[in-house]
């Protein structure tokens, strides 16, 4: 009788832990999807203030010390994250069936699940960092901001596969920040045509001189 009250204990208390682990995920994950949420609606914001600045010259503010090292950082981050969408994408010459792959192996191969684990770090370290930018005066650098824009893509088509419960969050994520890129790309010139408009018009002006 004892033992069945033991028993019964254990079973209890084994149920507290395990309601106790389940309420401190959810709220990670709650926290999580609402920080990119937010951060998503501070770069649509950053869109509009782009294209309704004023077309005087204006101040710029100047990089503090921290944006310059977390650039250097996200950048750095950035070229490791490309070459190892390069690594998935051998297995079967496409991202899509590179990531089932790679799903499929891990828990046999060490190799493989190493790489899994590594994607994963290093794409919440990205969207750590994308978050940070959100916060940032963005649309003063706006060839970095249409960089964070392309590379939020990359990583929300990633998270997709990996966090397969949230696959439609990030795939619906991802879908608005390719709403952001195509916007971008209308209002933030490429750097060559830049230049080529610049040198017709020094043309003009000279040509009026």
């Amino acid at each position: 009788m004892n033992f069945h009250n033991e028993t019964s204990y254990l079973e209890f208390e084994e149920d507290e832990i395990f309601l106790s682990w389940y309420e401190v995920e959810g709220v990670r994950t709650i926290t999580e999807l609402s920080r990119q949420i937010r951060t998503l609606l501070k770069y649509k914001a950053a869109v509009i203030q782009y294209r309704f600045r004023s077309n005087h010259i204006y101040p710029i503010s100047t990089p503090n010390i921290k944006f310059l090292e977390t650039k250097n950082k996200f950048e750095s981050l950035a070229l490791s994250f490309i070459k190892l969408l390069r690594n998935i994408k051998d297995f079967t010459g496409n991202l899509g069936g590179g990531y089932q792959y790679l799903l499929d192996q891990a828990s046999s191969n060490k190799t493989e699940n190493l790489l899994l684990k590594k994607l994963e770090d290093i794409t919440n370290h990205l969207f750590i960092q994308i978050h940070y930018f959100s916060e940032q005066k963005i649309s003063e650098h706006p060839y970095f901001f249409k960089i964070i824009v392309l590379l939020a893509q990359e990583v929300c088509e990633t998270r997709k596969y990996l966090k397969k419960q949230f696959s439609g969050f990030y795939e619906e994520l991802g879908k608005n920040y390719h709403n952001l890129e195509k916007e971008l790309s209308i209002l933030i010139p490429s750097r060559v045509q830049e230049k080529v408009n610049e040198r017709k018009k020094k043309a003009g002006e000279m040509l009026k001189s």
